[in-house]
Formats: structure tokens, sequence, C-alpha cells
């Protein structure tokens, strides 16, 4: 004979369901605008040598008012993404340890190294999910002169969101090391 609840009562799943489901819809939100902790580890396998000081960034979306300062743009449109502090500062941080990381004197030169993140994005429909990342690199000496101006780019892919940990930094930064030009800017 199958169970059956006492009247007017219905099965605690059933009263469950409902509220951990509006618990998920209402809870997600609030996660994504606190900000996921942003961090990175540099981790590259290849060696430089040279001094250079680094400088400000600017995330270019924030500037112009597409997005906010610590807003990941999401080319899905599904939900947005937020770290926990700004993209600028998180990216700059993320170039001065890999740059340290490889060997590169980083404690302070007469030579400047600036960012300009023109596109720092995610596509989170697609599987893997596409990330698009532009940074435009400069080198100054103190006089202000140009020794270096590059626009790296990469398009990497993470497998679930869940992974996420900011190694799609890691592609345009090591190009930016291994261009010979910025070696030589550095030197």
């Amino acid at each position: 004979m199958p169970y059956k609840s006492a009247p007017g009562l219905t099965p605690l799943s059933k009263r469950i369901a409902p509220s951990a489901l509006a618990l998920f819809l209402f809870a997600t939100p609030a996660l994504a605008f606190d900000g996921y902790p942003a961090m990175y580890s540099p981790s590259s396998g290849l060696t430089a040598h040279g001094s250079v000081q680094v400088g400000s960034f600017v995330y270019l979306p924030a500037v112009n008012g597409k997005v906010k300062p610590n807003q990941i743009h999401n080319r899905a449109l599904m939900v947005n993404k937020y770290i926990d502090e700004s993209v600028d500062g998180f990216v700059r941080d993320a170039t001065f340890n890999e740059l340290r990381f490889v060997g590169i004197d980083v404690r302070g030169t007469d030579r400047i190294l600036t960012g300009e993140i023109q596109q720092y994005s995610i596509d989170d429909i697609s599987n893997p999910f596409e990330w698009t990342v532009v940074i435009r690199y400069v080198v100054k000496d103190k006089a202000g002169n140009t020794l270096y101006d590059a626009v790296k780019s990469s398009n990497p892919t993470s497998i679930r969101w869940s992974e996420w940990n900011f190694k799609e930094l890691k592609p345009d930064i090591e190009a930016l090391i291994a261009d010979p030009d910025f070696i030589k800017a550095i030197n």
C-alpha cells in the first residue's frame, strides 16, 4: 500500500523544492553582484630578463560607461559577471606578478609599462566558454618617449564558470613577455 500523507499536508519534498528554487533565483544575482574573488597565480614557463616599473592600467569599457569597473562583459547577456575588485587593478597586478615570476625586475626603473584593457569579455552560453582579452601595452621612458606599443589579444576557453580562475589573462601576458620588441624596450 503506497504511503499517504495526512490530510492537508504535502510531502516535505514538495514544500522544500519551491523554496530552494526561489532561494537560488534570488541569491544568485546577489552573489554575482558582490563579485567573485579575483585571484591570479603566475604560472608561466617562460623566462625573461629586463627591468620595468608596472604603472597604471585603464579598463576602457568601464571608462566608456559600457560596464562597471569590476564587471567582465558577458557577450551572451545571461548574467553579469563581477569580480571583487576593479578589472584594471586586477589585470595590472596579474601582469606585475607574471613579469616578476618570469624574472623581470619590476622594482623600479626609468621605464614604465602601462596598459589599456580594450576588451575583457566572456561568452558563457557556448561550450566551452569563450573569452576575449585585448590589451594594449605601452612602455615609455621617464622623458615620455615611447619605447614599445603593441596590442596583444587572445581567445582562450574554459570548461565551466566554476573553474574560472583567471587563467584567460595568461596568454596575453605571455605574448607580451615573448615579444622580442618588448624585451628590447626593457633592457
